[in-house]
């Protein structure tokens, strides 16, 4: 073989393996690269500062391969293993420049691939907003209770009074029932009437009977029912006002009170009297009184919520009455309504500041001369009236 030809096969041959070592680093690189990019993929956390710096390496290896000189190719055969060289190094470094867009591409298209990561961040993403909106919902309804405080706020002397007009209530009822303010005078002037030829010394069983069943003139079971409701809820009522004008602080520490607790429960059982006293019905009565005493464990759940107190309030007392509605008689219906309303709207509204509580007893007030005359109306209540009549113009007689 021809020495010359021999030279340059083992030339070719050390330029082929100088090659290949350039692209098998390379190659190595960038499987070191992918590798990067599972770990990168476990730990989405991780600082991106290791790119920034690679980057900035890239750019100081660009700014000295642009310093060299350039090779010429030359006949000799170091010339040529020089200008491979450069070549090799040359195109190891674009591979290595080109790995760095895919490294970023292969990093967007797994974080998209997977449907499993795209569902636990929609989950993930889905109970933070939860958590937001009741932490928004939270902090709503607290705002509510302090407004709704807010605008409630009154002076001790608002207070006191506030105390001293719920007793007006209990004292007409217990007048009403001591003074026979029941008993219908047509109805006393129609038995004397009747008994005006009779000689009641020849009935001694009518004077028996009055001295020893005296249940026989007393007043109604319903208007009894009226003034029991009235009279059970006064010293709560008057309490609560009263604790509010000296001991409990304004805000919310007044509506968690166990006296205000009270005091609204109380009107729930005056609901529960009122329905009776209106219906003259046992099982009116009982349905009433279930539905009250749900409302009564409402209001001493740990949170108070005013709002709904108010509605269940309005609710029951409305139920109350309705029978008069079925009864026929509208006007009285209507009468009894329209305070009902006008005391659930300066309740809510509170148009008159701290003196419209006051305003709300005044309303109260108009309530037990009619729902007197709504027990007293009751068919069952006419019969013992009735009797109680003729009883009062026996003992005239006598």
């Amino acid at each position: 073989m021809n020495p010359a030809t021999k030279a340059d096969g083992i030339l070719l041959t050390e330029t082929s393996f100088a090659v290949a070592q350039p692209i098998t680093a390379a190659q190595k690189t960038r499987s070191l690269q992918r590798n990067g990019i599972s770990k990168k993929k476990q730990e989405p956390d991780m600082d991106t500062d290791k790119v920034t710096c690679h980057k900035e390496n890239r750019y100081e290896q660009n700014d000295n391969e642009q310093k060299r000189p350039p090779y010429h190719r030359c006949g000799s055969s170091g010339d040529a293993l020089d200008t491979s060289l450069s070549e090799t190094s040359s195109s190891s470094d674009s591979d290595e420049e080109c790995s760095l867009p895919e490294m970023l591409l292969d990093e967007v298209d797994a974080l998209e691939s997977p449907p499993k990561d795209k569902g636990i961040l929609l989950h993930r993403k889905e109970e933070s907003d939860l958590e937001i909106t009741k932490e928004e919902k939270a902090s709503k309804k607290e705002f509510d209770v302090s407004a709704y405080m807010s605008v409630r706020e009154m002076t001790p002397l608002q207070e006191r009074i506030n105390a001293i007009t719920v007793i007006p209530n209990a004292f007409y009822c217990l007048y009403f029932l001591l003074a026979g303010k029941w008993l219908d005078t047509e109805v006393i002037e129609r038995a004397r009437e009747a008994f005006s030829s009779v000689d009641v010394t020849s009935f001694p069983w009518i004077q028996n009977m009055m001295e020893f069943h005296p249940a026989t003139i007393t007043p109604p079971l319903a208007v009894l029912a009226v003034a029991i409701g009235f009279i059970l809820h006064t010293p709560f009522s008057f309490m609560y006002h009263w604790m509010c004008a000296h001991h409990l602080p304004p805000g919310v520490a007044r509506i968690e009170h166990w006296s205000g607790r009270l005091d609204k429960s109380f009107i729930h059982v005056m609901s529960t009297c009122m329905s009776y006293a209106t219906s003259g019905s046992w099982k009116y009565f009982l349905v009433c009184a279930l539905l009250n005493a749900d409302c009564i464990y409402r209001q001493f759940l740990p949170e108070v919520r005013p709002r709904q107190n108010l509605i269940r309030i309005a609710v029951t007392l409305t139920a109350s009455i309705m029978p008069i509605l079925w009864q026929g008689n509208a006007l009285l219906f209507g009468k009894i309504y329209a305070v009902l309303t006008l005391m659930t709207w300066l309740f809510a509204k509170y148009p008159f500041g701290g003196w419209s509580h006051t305003a709300f007893h005044g309303a109260i007030m108009l309530l037990p001369p009619l729902l007197m005359t709504a027990a007293c109306n009751l068919s069952s209540s006419r019969a013992q009236i009735q009797i109680a009549a003729m009883c009062v113009v026996l003992q005239e007689k006598m």
